[in-house]
C-alpha cells in the first residue's frame, strides 16, 4: 500500500515536470517567433531607410548637375 502511494507521488511529479518542460519550450518556441518578426521588421525599416538616403542622394546630385549647367 506505502508502495502504491509513493508510486502514484512519483508519477505526478513527474508529470508536473513534463508540464513545465512543455511550457518552457512553448515560452522558448514564441520568443524565438517574436525576435524572428521583431528582426524582419527592423530589416525592412532599414531598406526602407536606405532607399530613403538613395532618393535623397539622387536628388542631391540633380541639384549639384543643374548648379553647374546653370
Amino acid at each position: 500500500m506505502h508502495d502504491f502511494r509513493r508510486k502514484k507521488k512519483d508519477e505526478e511529479e513527474e508529470e508536473e515536470g513534463e508540464e513545465e518542460e512543455s511550457e518552457k519550450k512553448e515560452k522558448k518556441k514564441h520568443k524565438k517567433k517574436h525576435k524572428k518578426k521583431h528582426k524582419k521588421k527592423h530589416k525592412k525599416k532599414l531598406k526602407k531607410k536606405g532607399e530613403e538616403e538613395k532618393d535623397e542622394g539622387e536628388e542631391e546630385e540633380a541639384q549639384e548637375e543643374a548648379e553647374e549647367e546653370g
